[in-house]
């Protein structure tokens, strides 16, 4: 039992959550009826499960919007695959497809981004001396930012033919709502994960220990890292009830966050890889040991791979290939030349690529501060990269001194990104990072260390279990590092042990579960914070 048993906390959140004792049961209660139903019938126990899961983990009436949105993403497919097999013309095709699209990316951005919209209008009414206060309380389906994209990509490559259409409804339909990634993704693509949705998996005691690790892995990461650093966070950042929140305590809130930004979100992968792979299914990756990169344009290959990998597929691939990109570069390469011409079309994609990207992330102006703040990084980058490489001479990138300054410039980086991406609005997080780098502040808080450490120790319950979450997480995140380096060498943990006995892999797994119960943040009355990129 946790300490937290003892104080009564206690936050609000699904009892469907991934890291549930409700989930496990309910993932045990599936895999069990998946395998004993005949291989052709299988999917017919995913889709079973999947509509359930939806019902409860969310609220249950927003089940219309998603079936609804892939009935038409659905019948569009087949259309656009009829027509033309029918020699039907380009402009239907065209047509159908519009339709599709703009249902889907139309009910997206309804229930979604109604209020950014109205909130933006009633601030500039406001410039007139008009008091509006306009709001809807439309209530978003669950996991809609990701189910959409992943909707959209198949009609995309229906359309491109790159995929062939499903003409079965009913499998479309397990495709769109696969329960294990409708809390965070991944968002997959049909060609990967459509075939084995509906393919027959024979019982294997492999996949059912390999994916037993990868949820342990998931819960440690989420229960030990995530939720004591999002302890320590939360005490940083209390501007108003804390009176440490500026300076070098505002660096060290920022760093929390960032811990557990990853621990959550990574967390949340390996419950939802972990699950699937129960069903002998393996989703696609979404992270790749993100902080090793040594640019901020490789922390987003290795960071959401999933997110980034459709943002350049279906937006910037797309614009560079438009009339419209394609004119305006012919224009420019006449005025200022080939190579200046290709960066600045190549430039403008990413704008909006990074727009949508920060866009996708919800309606606030701090999502897209932080789109066009890793835009701006990376085209700074790419533009000074040749003069660095000339003055320092700069060929090898493998040197430890070199790599290791690379790496944590890519971590300040994107720490800077992921305060705009916390702060309730804009605002809030510019002034965040000026309490957090302002010479005043920061020099000014080393004066308080003796006493931060002395109040901080002294009050230890009434300031949160400061020293309890500091312990905890820093040792949680020093065997979450240790085996980071493991990783590197032999693989993934739960792919190194397959082939080992059955005694050494249920041993790996007892000692993750023993960790994460002796060093996590759960209990009675305890219930931990939702998961952070569920909301999206």
């Amino acid at each position: 039992m946790s300490i937290f048993a003892e104080y009564g906390f206690g936050l609000t959140e699904s009892a469907w959550s991934l890291f549930s004792p409700v989930f496990l049961a309910f993932l045990a209660g599936a895999v069990l009826v998946y395998y004993l139903l005949p291989g052709k019938m299988q999917w017919t126990a995913l889709l079973a499960a999947s509509l359930v899961f939806y019902m409860f983990a969310g609220v249950p009436y927003t089940i219309v919007y998603l079936l609804a949105t892939s009935l038409i993403t659905w019948r569009a497919s087949c259309r656009i695959a009829d027509l033309r097999a029918s020699g039907g013309d380009t402009k239907s095709v065209k047509r159908v497809y519009l339709i599709a699209l703009l249902a889907n990316v139309g009910v997206l951005a309804a229930l979604k981004y109604t209020n950014f919209l109205l909130g933006n209008m009633g601030a500039l009414a406001s410039l007139f001396g008009v008091r509006a206060q306009w709001r809807v309380s439309w209530v978003a389906a669950l996991g809609i930012s990701y189910y959409t994209l992943q909707s959209v990509a198949y009609l995309t490559d229906c359309y491109w033919q790159i995929a062939a259409p499903q003409r079965n409804y009913a499998k479309f339909a397990l495709f769109s709502c696969f329960f294990p990634q409708m809390i965070s993704g991944p968002i997959s693509r049909y060609n990967q994960l459509g075939t084995q949705l509906y393919a027959e998996h024979r019982f294997r005691r492999e996949n059912l220990l390999n994916g037993a690790i990868r949820i342990s892995l998931g819960f440690f990461k989420k229960l030990v890292i995530a939720e004591n650093f999002s302890r320590l966070a939360e005490y940083f950042f209390d501007v108003e009830g804390n009176p440490y929140s500026y300076g070098v305590y505002t660096v060290l809130g920022i760093g929390c966050y960032v811990v557990e930004l990853y621990g959550d979100f990574a967390g949340c992968m390996d419950i939802v890889l972990g699950a699937a792979r129960c069903f002998g299914i393996e989703m696609i990756e979404n992270f790749n040991r993100p902080f090793a990169s040594l640019s901020i344009q490789e922390f987003w290959q290795r960071w959401h791979i999933t997110l980034g990998a459709w943002l350049k597929d279906y937006i910037m691939y797309p614009l560079l290939r438009s009339k419209t990109f394609q004119k305006m570069g012919k224009t420019l390469k006449k005025r200022i030349g080939r190579q200046a011409s290709q960066r600045i079309t190549t430039f403008l994609a990413m704008l909006l690529l990074w727009f949508c990207m920060g866009l996708w992330h919800g309606g606030g102006w701090n999502y897209i501060a932080e789109g066009v703040w890793f835009w701006g990084v990376i085209v700074l980058g790419q533009m000074t990269e040749p003069f660095f490489q000339r003055v320092f001479h700069v060929k090898d990138h493998t040197g430890r001194i070199l790599t290791g300054f690379r790496q944590a410039r890519t971590t300040v980086i994107y720490a800077v990104g992921a305060v705009l991406f916390r702060g309730p609005t804009l605002g809030a997080a510019v002034n965040m990072l000026y309490r957090a780098v302002f010479p005043g502040y920061f020099l000014g808080s080393f004066s308080k260390l003796g006493e931060f450490l002395w109040t901080a120790k002294s009050l230890e319950l009434e300031e949160g279990l400061l020293w309890y979450f500091l312990v905890n997480g820093f040792f949680g995140y020093a065997i979450f590092f240790a085996l980071s380096l493991w990783e590197k060498k032999h693989g993934k943990l739960q792919d190194a042990l397959n082939g080992h006995t059955l005694i050494l892999q249920a041993t790996v797994a007892l000692l993750i579960w023993y960790v994460t119960a002796f060093f996590g943040v759960y209990g009675s009355g305890y219930k931990p914070s939702n998961f952070i990129y569920g909301g999206f």
